[in-house]
């Protein structure tokens, strides 16, 4: 009723509350819901009255709670003032939300993780891959070389900026 007096369960609500055999320990609705963020047993008047819904913990007969969506409706008929309580336990759906998060941010940290790798070893790869090309440049340009040094000497630099082609088109893919 407006009051919160609790006047009748479905068999779904008593289940849901734990009170399949019928008997309330409670005769309010207010005994039963508390708002999810305080905590605090949920006060019912006319500024929960013009919510058409509201997120809260209901409390089963055992003590326990759990997260629940809660809609209601109201409505004077013949004199007689009827509220009515729509309760859904949410548990599985805010567990599998949950789980998406922590899936989310593991697989956000492995790509961290990846993103920190790849810059690594873009500079463990790239710095030697440089000196090589660029020793072997200088050693090309300063000294004489017979035919097969210089043979040699290109295939080194041809095979340098070859790897640092390929470490460079990794890099770009993974980024």
């Amino acid at each position: 009723d407006r009051a919160g007096r609790i006047t009748e369960m479905n068999p779904a609500a008593r289940h849901l509350f734990g009170v399949a055999d019928g008997r309330l320990t409670v005769a309010a609705i207010s005994d039963l819901l508390f708002w999810r963020k305080t905590g605090e047993q949920i006060e019912i008047g006319p500024d929960l009255f013009a919510k058409h819904s509201f997120e809260a913990l209901a409390e089963r007969r055992d003590g326990s709670r759990f997260p629940a969506d809660i809609s209601l409706g109201h409505e004077d008929t013949r004199g007689v003032s009827v509220v009515v309580f729509f309760v859904r336990d949410v548990t599985a759906r805010l567990t599998g939300e949950q789980d998406l998060r922590l899936s989310r941010d593991e697989a956000l940290a492995g790509q961290r993780a990846k993103s920190h790798f790849m810059a690594v070893m873009s500079h463990e790869m790239r710095t030697p891959l440089n000196g090589l090309i660029a020793a072997t440049e200088l050693m090309q340009s300063s000294t004489d070389l017979d035919q097969r040094q210089s043979w040699l000497s290109e295939i080194v630099l041809s095979c340098g900026w070859a790897a640092l082609d390929q470490v460079n088109n990794v890099l770009e893919l993974t980024r």
